[in-house]
């Protein structure tokens, strides 16, 4: 048998599923609810680890997405985001950044509109304003949601980063010509 239920009578060993007492705050932890005991059965015969107990923590996929995952992965494409707007807008030889699209948007869309308009029309002639600025825009609004899931991440959100993650593997795009 692969696994048995362990009798309380008998010492915890190595390879042991530990649960926390429902009704604590152990048990409402998803991180300290379940566990594998790691410390060697030598060490727990003899002590050797005082009161201490190695284990690993088990969580459930969507715990370990939202509270490990989700957050740096977040982090790492909203500046991979705010990377590629400021090269398309180093590309079109613009005094422009990530900082003031953000600025703008802080208002309303329209306003990124409007000023990328004015900005870009005063660079080059022969640009599809419209499409750039729409492309700006999405993957402004994503750079945005993305900082928003890595500073609260919540287990319902990871979904939500996978949604996004076409503003920045499009192919084709002026704003995310490569993948990663």
């Amino acid at each position: 048998m692969e696994c048995e239920r362990a009798d309380p009578d008998q010492p915890l060993r190595q390879g042991d599923i530990v649960a926390a007492q429902p009704g604590t705050n152990s048990w409402r932890n998803p991180w300290t609810r379940f566990g594998v005991v790691l410390t060697a059965d030598c060490d727990l015969t003899h002590g050797k680890g005082g009161p201490n107990l190695v284990y690993v923590p088990i969580v459930d996929l969507y715990v370990y997405v939202a509270d490990v995952w989700l957050p740096a992965e977040a982090e790492n494409l909203a500046r991979t985001g705010r990377d590629k707007i400021d090269k398309q807008l180093a590309n079109l030889q613009s005094r422009l950044a990530f900082r003031h699209i953000a600025a703008w948007g802080e208002i309303n869309d329209d306003n990124i509109v409007t000023k990328l308009a004015e900005h870009i029309g005063s660079l080059r002639s022969g640009l599809d304003k419209d499409r750039l600025s729409t492309e700006i825009i999405e993957l402004w609004h994503a750079c945005a949601e993305l900082q928003a899931l890595s500073e609260r991440p919540q287990p319902t959100q990871a979904p939500a980063l996978l949604d996004l993650l076409p503003k920045f593997v499009r192919h084709g795009s002026a704003i995310s010509p490569n993948t990663f």
